[in-house]
């Protein structure tokens, strides 16, 4: 993918100044009537079963193991928690699952020498940790590889920590008539024992759903690592929304975090209040707005989450937070507002956010707006050849995982190479397993724009005038960043997650692909061949027509002045 483009198209989204945060970033966005809520629990406690609520206590002076509640001599670390949503046909759009931990090595012990203590480390950690087991109500294991969003454990500055953070879309494993009853995460891996800081660990899953009654919101995710120390806040721009121009604007944060620490304080979760140009400092009877991430977990209604197991008070440098902005007389979130920033900042106890989202309510009209947006046929019409219907396939692309048999159960993978290959949407390969043969792998996969494919496809038409002239005659697009050339187009999409999914999966056929944004319409092209030889280009594409996942592709043109026949 062209990373100056990722690049362009992340900016309209978030800001960020900490000098660590450049892994954290844009994940989802969504316009629903409905809402968002988040489940989770930590993995590692004093106690394998009970839960823990001492709280004036600093996390490196506990013994850390790992919890395990399951019962299953198939798992060695395992917590759950229930999620209660209103039977009243609500329906699940997303559901994202998160893992995150310190994980060095496998165990730490602590030695003193005088009136020094020093921590060592034993055992080396396992390179495969982002494989764990998730269960839903009254289902069984299923093992699931997500996505490493970032991995401490080469970079000297995380020696003693080596923090993790894993994600997975598990949206298509949620059972939408059996939603409600107790979710479990296990294997999780992480430090057990003393670590300088303290271990910790936990996970989330973060579940968006429709509710059809409610008012349309605005969703969006961000996620990654972002290390927050003394002085360099983390501030995120948000700005994809139109608020209702009458009526209390109902908003709310989600924030997942590691090493908050109960004893240590000086942490911060702000938002911005645009009537005089200050922040905000979020807080509720649990959580204090100068010690805001305190190894708690709870909700929007301010109470602590209790229905989990264990339930510990105290989770261990574990924070999962759901907090509603204090909006009272719109003064954060006003009438028709289109912007609003978050901030997170310390100033002693250095702590890992890794997960966010931002929930506000929106305008019909902008709602609307956004639907019609997600109706059009993301195509440049002058580009369609022969008159083929180009379909538009963002409402195609709901699930964004390859299923395979293993052990007789189902592996959902998400990415196992995740600085190579974002996550795979495989929509448009039902029945197929990654475990099976690759029906295409023998298709001669174009593996450089160099590569002239001699084989040419039987179907190829031998007269191309007519479709040279109306290459030629549409409008194409201008571009510095792009070769001059005639470009096989794949597809195109208006949402960019949709349009990283769709490259992720021709990634893994081997395809190299370019991905840009046509400035006229803003969307995502997708393309896998270019030439400056119109002819060459036209035979690719028709060799390409005839795969079946890449059906009504066409020839673009970039930078192209004047016919090259």
């Amino acid at each position: 993918m062209n990373k100056k483009y990722f690049l362009i198209a992340l900016l309209f989204n978030i800001l960020v100044y900490a000098q660590e945060t450049k892994t954290f970033h844009l994940n989802e966005q969504f316009y629903v009537h409905g809402d968002a809520i988040s489940i989770g629990n930590n993995i590692l406690s004093k106690h394998k079963k009970k839960a823990f609520n001492t709280i004036n206590i600093v996390n490196d002076q506990i013994n850390m193991k790992y919890v395990d509640v399951d019962n299953d001599n198939s798992t060695f670390s395992s917590s759950s928690a229930n999620l209660e949503l209103l039977k009243n046909n609500n329906k699940i759009v997303y559901a994202g699952l998160y893992w995150s931990a310190i994980y060095g090595y496998k165990k730490g012990v602590k030695r003193k020498r005088g009136n020094k203590i020093f921590y060592i480390g034993k055992g080396k950690r396992d390179s495969i940790f982002n494989i764990i087991k998730f269960k839903t109500p009254n289902g069984d294991y299923k093992s699931v590889l997500g996505d490493v969003l970032f991995d401490g454990f080469e970079n000297e500055k995380f020696k003693e920590s080596s923090p993790y953070v894993c994600y997975a879309d598990v949206t298509n494993l949620i059972d939408n008539n059996n939603i409600n009853g107790a979710y479990t995460v296990a294997n999780i891996k992480a430090t057990q024992g003393f670590t300088s800081g303290g271990s910790s660990a936990g996970w989330v899953l973060y579940v968006v759903y429709e509710k059809p009654k409610d008012n349309p919101k605005y969703i969006t995710t961000y996620h990654g690592l972002a290390v927050l120390e003394k002085n360099k806040p983390l501030d995120i721009a948000l700005n994809q929304f139109i608020t209702a121009r009458e009526g209390f604007i109902d908003a709310s944060i989600t924030m997942a975090a590691l090493e908050g620490d109960s004893r240590l304080k000086q942490d911060q979760s702000l938002v911005f209040n645009p009537q005089d140009s200050t922040y905000i400092p979020l807080s509720n009877k649990i959580r204090h707005e100068k010690n805001f991430f305190n190894s708690t977990i709870t909700t929007k209604d301010n109470e602590l989450f209790i229905n989990r197991n264990p339930n510990s008070r105290n989770t261990l440098g574990f924070d999962l937070a759901q907090i509603k902005v204090p909006n009272e007389n719109n003064k954060i979130i006003g009438k028709n507002t289109t912007e609003a920033t978050l901030r997170f900042n310390t100033k002693s106890d250095r702590f890992y956010l890794f997960f966010t989202a931002f929930e506000t309510e929106i305008s019909q009209d902008f709602y609307d707006l956004q639907q019609n947006k997600e109706d059009l046929i993301p195509i440049d019409l002058n580009t369609k050849l022969n008159n083929e219907s180009i379909v538009n396939t963002d409402n195609e692309m709901s699930s964004s995982k390859v299923l395979a048999s293993s052990d007789d159960k189902e592996l959902v993978i998400n990415n196992p190479e995740p600085k190579t290959t974002p996550s795979i949407d495989a929509s448009k390969l039902e029945n197929e397993t990654i475990l099976e043969q690759d029906k295409y792998e023998d298709d001669n996969v174009v593996v450089s724009n160099e590569e002239i494919i001699d084989e040419v496809n039987p179907l190829i038409p031998e007269d191309f005038e007519s479709l040279i002239i109306d290459i030629n005659n549409s409008e194409g697009m201008e571009s510095s960043e792009l070769r001059r050339g005639y470009y096989v187009i794949t597809n195109v999409f208006s949402k960019k997650y949709l349009a990283d999914r769709w490259n992720a999966l021709l990634l893994k056929k081997g395809y190299q692909t370019e991905v840009f944004i046509n400035p006229k319409n803003n969307w995502y092209y997708i393309s896998v061949f270019n030439t400056e030889d119109i002819y060459v280009a036209l035979k690719e594409r028709s060799r390409l027509d005839a795969l079946d996942y890449l059906e009504g592709i066409w020839v673009f043109k970039v930078n192209i002045d004047s016919p090259t026949i």
